[in-house]
């Protein structure tokens, strides 16, 4: 119940469910909790098989599924690979049919740097319509088509991140968090994306009990095994709080002081939104679209600069220490509530399908 799957939980939750009959395609097992969300949405979920496993069966699938339920929009959310599913929706006479960005930029080879040119022209040959969540991501994937593109914001219900003093005791009392220890935040799947081992090794060179530093890291993932064991390679175990996935996040950053994000390409990067609502400041990699400031709580710093730039930044935000209050106005201001956003996207399909 992250990245996309929670985007799209947050809009149809807040749109008019009275005028859509809404379908969930997807070809990964769901966490159940997220599967079980949905449903208590009433969305109609589908299981297809994925295109890797077998791909004839789930171009069928993909296909029965769009015609037996007379689908009217497609809603694509596949970044670069959209137009897979767009070719069969335009086949089945799906009169709307749109392609999402959520990719900035990620690292490739020669030879994928011209499939993925490939695929980026098939994605505006198939779709009618194209969403980003970014103007970055926009550029990224559609190049051309810029004009047309419609930034679909991650929007959040942002009152749930605004800062809480008494969660913050409470959660650093049950973490044995000392009052004078200062917590470092990440929050992610643990990828080479989200560059976790970065942060691991930035701390490394800290003298972390003068300092009196902890970090918390919230996700799982892949690379999650790798990690644990460098934390005991490096005899940190004491220092890193390692919390797994949570759904309830928004009390989490009410814990930490600092939010690190080193992430080595980001569509958008929405923890970094959550956390200035919250009142933390933020160190992150250049990477992430300037589209994130929305307050004078961020900075960016790119992955080439010396670790000790980036040890540099995080002892001075540490020293800095100042009052911290909550930032729901900018995150208004910026279009990240989920209420009006939601209220646009239904107003937006609305008249999609009045132009088609």
């Amino acid at each position: 119940m992250d990245g996309v799957e929670s985007v799209v939980y947050n809009y149809f939750k807040n749109m008019d469910r009275e005028k859509f009959e809404i379908h969930i395609m997807y070809h990964n097992e769901p966490v159940k909790e997220c599967e079980n969300l949905f449903k208590e949405l009433e969305c109609d979920l589908h299981k297809v098989t994925c295109k890797k496993e077998n791909l004839w069966k789930a171009i069928k699938e993909t296909y029965k599924i769009m015609k037996d339920n007379q689908i009217d929009i497609v809603h694509v959310h596949m970044s670069i690979m959209c137009f897979f599913y767009l070719i069969i929706a335009k086949i089945a006479g799906v009169k709307v049919r749109i392609a999402h960005s959520h990719l900035l930029e990620f690292p490739k080879g020669k030879m994928k740097n011209i499939v993925y040119e490939i695929y980026k022209k098939l994605n505006q040959w198939t779709a009618n319509y194209y969403f980003a969540c970014s103007e970055d991501a926009a550029k990224y994937v559609f190049q051309k088509k810029l004009p047309k593109v419609y930034i679909m914001k991650n929007a959040v219900n942002i009152e749930k991140f605004q800062y809480n003093e008494q969660i913050r005791k409470d959660l650093r009392k049950k973490f044995n968090i000392k009052d004078n220890e200062y917590v470092i935040g990440n929050i992610g799947r643990f990828t080479p994306q989200k560059n976790q081992d970065f942060i691991i090794e930035l701390l490394r060179s800290i003298d972390l009990k003068k300092e009196c530093l902890k970090l918390l890291l919230i996700g799982t993932g892949p690379k999650e095994e790798e990690i644990k064991e460098k934390i005991k390679e490096y005899n940190m175990e004491t220092n890193v709080l390692l919390l797994g996935q949570k759904n309830d996040i928004e009390k989490y950053y009410q814990v930490m002081d600092l939010f690190l994000f080193p992430s080595t390409y980001e569509g958008l990067g929405m923890v970094t939104i959550e956390a200035q609502i919250s009142g933390l400041k933020c160190i992150v990699s250049d990477v992430v679209p300037k589209e994130t400031k929305i307050t004078e709580l961020i900075q960016y710093i790119t992955l080439q600069e010396n670790k000790e730039v980036w040890i540099e930044h995080i002892l001075r935000c540490k020293k800095q220490s100042e009052i911290r209050y909550s930032h729901i106005k900018e995150a208004k201001d910026a279009g990240y509530d989920i209420k009006v956003e939601a209220k646009r996207l239904q107003n937006k399909y609305l008249e999609m399908i009045k132009e088609r």
